[in-house]
């Protein structure tokens, strides 16, 4: 009765809680139905290795790691926590999270070992696809930075270093004023903030100045992020040094005037 009453509790929990006999540690005595949604067989296929044996369907390359960490952590005596690969009945490969520890009796003889696994495979394709973007962030020859919603600066990349001379580790916690050079007035901060603060993206140029005093151009587009709320709780600016383009132009526009006055002067 006490087993039935534990195994209708554990029924409810999104993961399957399991029990090994300490001495066939990978062949368990007790699988909760949550097995069914985590491998697509049921208790009764698990237990005993009827079906199949959990162990089994554990994605080979992780196989001999996980023996070995349990084995280091149940001679400790310490809760061994991992995550790795199976692939379930259907042939779907999923990420799980597992936690255990062994069993012992009034004589510190270990007896089981218990445990629960858990269907992690969101959290760990959401991981993925964010070190994706933040390869692509530092690789970007844009400068990126990040600021919470009172313009504390929480990141910034590669590109933004390089750009503005101000290391990774010193611009964090900074105000993005840093980079500041006087060239704009208070009416052009106070417009782009009018804009920011009703949640609508800015795109426009600065005159920045770098860490060494020299100044650039730069072409920038400021965007607000929101919460669930609504509230917003960050700004990401993107930018690109466009110094050398405005020198570019000028000097085609020079030669371009230079070459009608000559023109002129000929046709006199």
């Amino acid at each position: 009765e006490s087993r039935r009453r534990y195994a209708g509790l554990l029924a409810h929990l999104p993961g399957m809680a399991y029990r090994c006999p300490a001495d066939r540690f990978q062949t368990m005595d007790f699988v909760s139905d949550g097995c069914r949604d985590l491998t697509g067989y049921a208790p009764e296929d698990l237990v005993g290795g009827a079906t199949a044996s959990f162990n089994d369907l554990i994605c080979p390359e992780y196989r001999d790691k996980l023996a070995k960490q349990w084995r280091n952590a149940l001679a400790q005596r310490l809760k061994a926590e991992a995550e790795y690969e199976i692939r379930t009945r259907s042939g779907e490969t999923k990420w799980v999270w597992e936690q255990g520890e062994g069993v012992y009796d009034e004589n510190g003889r270990l007896v089981a070992v218990e445990g629960f696994i858990a269907d992690v495979t969101d959290r760990k394709r959401a991981g993925a696809e964010r070190e994706r973007l933040t390869a692509a962030i530092e690789q970007s020859g844009d400068a990126v930075l990040i600021t919470d919603a009172a313009g504390i600066i929480l990141y910034v990349n590669e590109a933004f270093a390089k750009i503005t001379g101000f290391p990774r580790e010193e611009a964090i916690g900074q105000n993005p004023n840093i980079l500041k050079s006087g060239r704009q007035d208070p009416e052009f901060y106070r417009q782009m903030w009018a804009r920011l603060g009703s949640g609508k993206p800015w795109e426009g140029r600065f005159v920045n100045r770098r860490k060494d005093g020299s100044l650039y151009t730069e072409m920038a587009t400021i965007s607000p992020v929101r919460d669930a709320g609504g509230r917003i709780v960050n700004y990401v600016a993107v930018g690109r040094d466009v110094s050398q383009q405005l020198l570019d132009q000028a000097e085609k526009e020079h030669l371009q005037s230079q070459l009608l006055q000559a023109q002129k002067m000929e046709s006199i």
